[in-house]
């Protein structure tokens, strides 16, 4: 009886230790990776890409199709109305056009870039509703919801760019807002949200007009309205866009995800920098130039045929390491941008250090013996 009763204790002390092991390990495959789903459901040669916004979506429109120059999987088309956004339904319904462009065209990929005139009241059939007031934000939210429903319906993989900083502070603020606002709703909807802010603000996330290119060279990116881009700009915010949808291409129809699919949301951080005169999408060489077609409301539910000008291709930039996505960048002569680079480096050594004996007068340091750039004869 007694030693039946310490085998009883001693079973019930076992069950104790080992019971906290086995639901830690439970816990851990739990906690185990799952496949991600694939974003893009339809794995195909060629995709049809449409660019949907305002005046600075067209801006990035024209940047994705520069930068993708002579990618032939990616189709681009521009659809977009200046001054328009989906606080004034009034003025121009963007869910309106959504639902006729998606009855005539095929949409698989759609890039959103709306928003940037959004800071005003919200007026539409039922009323005005003033700017941040509970009705408005309902109206707002109702009105993003349809929009991306619909081309969720017609099986279009949605990404929604988020607003870059505005130069003016009172703006700025509205921007964040708004960006906000649409990232909660997209979230809702399993769909992606691409925040670009971080790439065109300082460390105290405040705008800048300058910043590294998408060579890495710093560079006037921001048009003097504080709002648009120049070309360079709008090439580094198209490159931000293309990535996320390069990487969801690698991954295209191989894990297709059940309806209710977990909301995914892509962080992208860009290195920051703080300006130069010239005109809203000026050429390069100062002459202005608009950097996309300007069409009336009914035209930009048309496919564009046109392309931005033919620029003198200087430099090859690869996105990512799939060699289908190679992409053609144009600048100014790439030679002097390494020009501008190396004098940068030059100036930024100190005199009488190995870096300035090198970059300063050419002269190389000696290399440590036996290592692959020693030379001398017979090795020691």
């Amino acid at each position: 009886m007694i030693v039946r009763h310490i085998w009883t204790l001693v079973m019930v002390a076992l069950f104790a230790v080992l019971h906290p092991v086995a639901s830690s390990a439970q816990k851990a495959d739990n906690l185990e990776p799952k496949a991600p789903y694939s974003y893009i459901k339809v794995e195909k040669p060629k995709y049809e890409v449409f660019v949907l916004g305002d005046s600075i979506a067209a801006g990035m429109w024209a940047g994705l199709r520069r930068i993708s120059e002579g990618n032939r999987r990616l189709n681009f088309k521009g659809r977009y109305k200046e001054e328009s956004g989906f606080a004034r339904p009034d003025r121009y319904d963007w869910n309106s056009a959504i639902e006729k462009l998606a009855t005539s065209q095929n949409i698989d990929i759609a890039i959103i870039m709306l928003g940037a005139n959004d800071r005003q009241n919200f007026r539409d059939a039922n009323g005005t509703y003033q700017f941040g007031s509970d009705e408005w934000l309902t109206s707002y939210k109702q009105a993003l919801d349809k929009f991306f429903a619909q081309l969720k319906r017609i099986g279009a993989a949605v990404y929604v760019a988020g607003l870059p900083p505005m130069a003016q502070p009172a703006y700025d603020r509205a921007a964040k807002f708004i960006s906000n606002i649409q990232r909660e709703q997209a979230e809702k909807q399993g769909i992606k949200y691409i925040p670009v802010r971080s790439a065109f603000t300082n460390k105290k996330d405040e705008f800048v007009w300058e910043g590294p290119d998408i060579t890495g060279a710093v560079r006037r990116l921001r048009a003097k309205d504080g709002i648009h881009f120049y070309k360079r700009g709008n090439n580094k915010l198209a490159a931000i866009i293309l990535e996320v949808v390069r990487k969801d291409l690698e991954e295209a129809g191989k894990n297709v995800a059940p309806e209710t699919a977990p909301e995914t949301v892509v962080a992208v951080t860009v290195d920051d920098a703080p300006a130069e005169e010239g005109d809203p999408q000026a050429g390069e060489d100062g002459a202005a130039a608009r950097d996309y077609p300007v069409f009336g409301q009914e035209a930009e539910l048309q496919p564009l045929p046109i392309s931005p000008p033919e620029q003198k291709r200087t430099a090859q930039r690869s996105v990512g390491s799939s060699p289908a996505l190679t992409t053609r960048t144009s600048y100014q002569p790439v030679l002097e941008d390494v020009g501008q680079a190396f004098e940068s480096i030059r100036q930024s050594t100190q005199p009488g250090s190995p870096a300035g004996a090198a970059f300063r007068q050419g002269i190389l340091p000696s290399p440590i013996k036996n290592r692959a750039d020693d030379h001398s004869w017979p090795r020691g």
